[in-house]
């Protein structure tokens, strides 16, 4: 099967990681393209990565000139992916005749809240180009469920995200990690991995760990990722919160951290990448009650807590550091969790069935 992917050039999120891990991982099933629009980071990793790109312009697809391009590839099914991908496929869309199918990895409606500008404008574009798909890949319930009630029609398939346990790798220690951020060995460390934005909520998660730290001198809260609201965070944080900035292997920071923070006020994916790669590193988590998390962690492989609330972060942080046994116990049974429930090969198959589901039904539209 030979699928295209659509997608912007300088993605460097969930959405770019789930989508390598897709390319990488399922060959032998699919013969996979991406094709970015616009170069940058996404579009830099996947030429390092041996697969195979298309690159695309956004004046391609407004002019029509990219249904030609994509007809030319030879392709069985062409898989959007992002609010920018959405709104530009629509332009293209009756003239490919062949499958479009549109992966949603979040909640489109808070895509763009860093911005309100931008969330004025840009949202609504997004919505309309998700309108003109008649397929959808939503990457939890929670997204399938969204969809519905904004009144999106069309067949649904849920693919949660997957990881290959076996292929992780922590290429720095623990201990060269903390060293090099200047965290004692026997300091109890938090670590939120995530880009700075409104979504993340990383203002309200650093309030509650300096009422921790206030209380307990040696808890460190290590944040791993950049942001247009980094100087914003920076400046609001007080002792004990390390930035460590963008990383590209995030799996050693979560490795040399003892449990993993997600304060999202949202999660599209299910489960969220670094949720998986915690679950790796063996590394429990204290993950936002919202979208599917309720129904991946639960009493004994994490902790929830209500985004809102400060008091609740406060008192979480503050039961993980005071159960360091428990949290680790907590942490091996995510692991086997995870290897049960999110195997790369399901994620992998999974969409294999859904493209095969699509382009089948498709026939059946067109003739």
């Amino acid at each position: 099967m030979k699928v295209l992917h659509i997608i912007t050039g300088n993605d460097d999120g969930g959405g770019a990681r789930h989508l390598l891990n897709l390319c990488l991982n399922s060959k032998g099933k699919m013969e996979c393209t991406i094709g970015c629009i616009g170069t940058g980071a996404l579009y830099e990793k996947a030429g390092d990565k041996g697969i195979n790109r298309l690159l695309l312009s956004p004046k391609a697809f407004l002019g029509g000139d990219a249904a030609g391009i994509i007809s030319e590839g030879g392709y069985d099914i062409v898989n959007f992916h992002g609010a920018k991908a959405f709104f530009l496929g629509k332009f293209i869309l009756r003239k490919l005749g062949m499958p479009c199918v549109a992966t949603v990895h979040s909640n489109y409606r808070q895509d763009f809240m860093n911005s309100r500008l931008k969330q004025l404008f840009f949202t609504p574009l997004s919505v309309s180009g998700l309108r003109s798909f008649g397929y959808f890949i939503c990457v939890s319930n929670y997204i399938k469920n969204l969809l519905s009630l904004d009144g999106m029609e069309g067949m649904k398939f849920v693919v949660p995200n997957g990881i290959d346990l076996d292929e992780c790798r922590v290429s720095v220690d623990a201990a060269s990690i903390r060293k090099s951020l200047g965290i004692a060995g026997d300091d109890f460390v938090f670590a939120m991995v995530a880009r700075f934005h409104p979504v993340k909520n990383h203002a309200t998660l650093v309030k509650a760990f300096s009422r921790l730290r206030a209380e307990f001198g040696n808890v460190r809260l290590l944040l791993v990722g950049e942001g247009e609201l980094r100087p914003h965070i920076e400046a609001m944080a007080g002792e004990g919160v390390v930035f460590a900035g963008f990383r590209e292997n995030a799996l050693d920071y979560i490795n040399a951290s003892d449990i993993t923070v997600l304060t999202s006020l949202s999660e599209g994916g299910a489960p969220p990448i670094v949720v998986l790669e915690s679950a790796a590193a063996c590394k429990t988590v204290i993950a936002s009650s919202v979208g599917d998390m309720p129904h991946i962690i639960n009493g004994g492989s994490g902790f929830l807590v209500d985004p809102h609330s400060e008091e609740d972060i406060f008192l979480k942080l503050r039961e993980a550091y005071l159960h360091p046994e428990t949290i680790k116990a907590m942490g091996e049974n995510l692991n086997r969790y995870v290897r049960e429930k999110y195997s790369m090969e399901r994620f992998c198959s999974s969409y294999y069935d859904a493209y095969s589901t699509i382009i089948e039904d498709s026939k059946g539209v067109r003739s």
